[in-house]
């Protein structure tokens, strides 16, 4: 389907339209572009992996049947970034083992601007202590996470680190041309 304002359209040859009142066009965006609620958590906040199996089943099966796999991928692989993490700073097993599997590229790619992006709008730190200490964490993950069998979904929190890492050198070297040594006052 393809959103065109207030209207879902088939994205085949026949041209159906569904009208989408306002509340639940809302809804759908909520879920679509705000989606940091982890599936298979229940209302009392437990994690059920068949929950979660199934319901990553049904999405890649629509997505797939409706030509949005990457997109949908994208915004559930963001969406799983903000599970809850546990005394070793990963995710439930399931979560890791979906992320772990070869042929979701586009969810851990999600995953990935996900953790970024949660950051936010930060202070630059000169000095890169900040961004140093972030791409040790996701290193430690990472080991974390290869020693117990998952090297893919490593590799993008390796991908993570060094973002973090290049952010410090880019910071910290920008910080020294905007310096002023003593010798040029």
């Amino acid at each position: 389907m393809q959103y065109a304002g207030n209207v879902l359209q088939e994205k085949s040859e026949s041209d159906q339209k569904v009208e989408l009142n306002e509340g639940l066009r809302e809804r759908l965006f909520e879920i679509l572009f705000r989606f940091k609620v982890t599936p298979g958590i229940d209302w009392d906040g437990s994690f059920d992996e068949e929950k979660f199996r199934s319901w990553m089943d049904y999405v890649k099966t629509w997505s797939r049947k409706n030509d949005r796999y990457e997109v949908a991928m994208h915004t559930v692989g963001s969406g799983l970034s903000y599970a809850e993490l546990d005394e070793c700073s990963l995710p439930e097993e399931a979560i890791i083992k979906e992320l772990n599997e070869a042929e979701n590229n586009e969810l851990r790619r999600g995953y990935y601007l996900g953790v970024v992006n949660q950051r936010g709008v930060h202070s630059v730190d000169p000095e890169g202590k900040v961004e140093m200490k972030l791409a040790e964490d996701y290193m430690n993950r990472a080991d974390t996470a290869e020693s117990k069998g998952y090297s893919r979904y490593a590799d993008i929190l390796r991908e993570i680190a060094e973002q973090y890492r290049q952010e410090a050198d880019y910071n910290i070297a920008l910080a020294g041309k905007n310096s002023v040594s003593p010798t040029q006052v």
